[in-house]
C-alpha cells in the first residue's frame, strides 16, 4: 500500500467539504462478513478516524437503520 496524491474535495453527512491529502488503493478490508479491496481517501480530521463511503456500504450489503442509529 502506498499513498497516491490527489486534489479531490469531499463533502460528509454532515455537510463538512474536505480536500483529500491523497489516496490509498487496494486496501484488502472485512466487514460485515464481507472480504474485499477498497481504496481510502485520507483527509486532515481531527473528528473521525474513518469514515464509511456509500460505496462500502454497498460493497457490503450493509442495511443502515437511521430511527436506530444503526449499520
Amino acid at each position: 500500500m502506498h499513498l497516491v496524491s490527489g486534489s479531490e474535495t469531499y463533502k460528509t453527512a454532515s455537510g463538512a467539504v474536505t480536500q483529500a491529502l491523497g489516496r490509498i488503493e487496494e486496501v484488502p478490508i472485512k466487514a460485515g462478513g464481507v472480504q474485499c479491496n477498497m481504496t481510502f481517501m485520507v483527509v486532515d480530521t481531527n473528528n473521525y478516524d474513518v469514515l464509511l463511503g456509500l460505496d462500502l456500504l454497498i460493497k457490503i450489503g450493509a442495511i443502515v437503520d437511521v430511527e436506530q442509529g444503526l449499520i
